[in-house]
């Protein structure tokens, strides 16, 4: 079963060779590569699409935060924490004063 497993993971496909028993060596080898750069051609539609709906979920809607705006967020925060140290030693000093 282990060894089928393997075999199922890294089989791959030749469809280019499927194709040429069916309608020859030519017209299979230019469906193939018609086939291949339609694939890198959504591939790409793909990322563009990705990328602008990011962008307009950025700045249109502001559904999602701007990477400038989680940056200011993150030193906030920070600055926070520093400042509740501060004031956390502040009150153990006052304590012990007591």
């Amino acid at each position: 079963a282990e060894t089928l497993n393997f075999v199922f993971r890294h089989l791959e496909w030749d469809a280019e060779a499927d194709l040429a028993g069916l309608i020859g060596d030519m017209p299979a080898r230019r469906l193939t590569l018609l086939g291949q750069a339609l694939r890198q051609r959504l591939r790409q539609s793909g990322a563009s699409l990705l990328v602008q709906m990011r962008a307009y979920a950025h700045d249109k809607t502001g559904l999602l935060p701007t990477p400038a705006y989680l940056a200011a967020f993150a030193r906030e925060v920070g600055a926070l924490r520093a400042d509740l140290a501060a004031l956390e030693q502040r009150l153990a000093q006052l304590e012990r004063h007591r």
